[in-house]
Parts: C-alpha cells; structure tokens; sequence
C-alpha cells in the first residue's frame, strides 16, 4: 500500500488519524484516564488493517506500564504489534509480565515469535536464487 492510499484509509477512521497523525502525547493527556483505552483500540485498528501508527507505538511501548493499568489488554494488543514490526525483544518484554504471561495467547505469542527469528534468520529467497 502506498503512502498515499495509507492517508485515504486513516480518513476512513477519523479517530485513528487524529491519534496517529501526527501522534501528540500532550493531546492525548487530556483524555485522562480514557486515553489508555483510546491508545488501545487505535493499535488494536491499526494492527487488524496494517496501518502505519507513525510515533504512537514507540510512545505505548515506552509507557506500556503505566496504561497497563486503565486498560490491560493494551500488554496483547502492543505484543501483536511488536510482531507486526519484527521487534521480538518488546514481545519478550509483554511476556515476562505475569498477567499476559499466564493468558491463553501466550502459547500462541510464544510460537509467533519463534516463527519471526526463524524468518528473520533465513537468508532471503532472493539470495538462495542461482545466478545465470
């Protein structure tokens, strides 16, 4: 998806463009206790429909501990986001906490990331190709 066709989607959920573009923390303190509920359903948008969250997700996965606690399930929907990215060190991190660690998803968390540095450390296809 291009650039341009990313700004078309975030139109379609005006919610979400105006969290993620651009991602203001200064705004988002003035939903209160709201905002970790807020933050969690955008990533939780932006994961379900590929979409680029520009500085919100380096914001949630700095402050996770303390959103933690207005809105749990922000530990899960961050881990799925990690995931998306490739940064197996912040799923590792949402594992180590108690309550995601003894959920039901961390069978799964634990074998999607095992997938993603299996993947990240197989050389590309393009570099296994024979040279003619």
């Amino acid at each position: 998806m291009r650039h341009a066709e990313l700004g078309t989607v975030h139109r379609r959920e005006p919610l979400v463009q105006a969290v993620c573009e651009p991602f203001d923390p200064s705004w988002l303190a003035g939903f209160g206790p709201h905002r970790a509920a807020l933050l969690a359903w955008t990533l939780d948008y932006t994961n379900r429909f590929g979409l680029p969250t520009f500085d919100m997700y380096p914001w949630v996965r700095k402050h996770v501990a303390e959103l933690d606690t207005d809105a749990p399930e922000i530990r899960l929907l961050l881990a799925e986001a990690a995931l998306l990215r490739g940064d197996s060190e912040c799923v590792e991190a949402q594992l180590r906490v108690p309550g995601l660690a003894r959920s039901s998803v961390a069978d799964a968390l634990v074998a999607s990331l095992a997938l993603l540095r299996v993947t990240m450390l197989r050389p590309s296809m393009a570099s296994r190709r024979p040279r003619v």
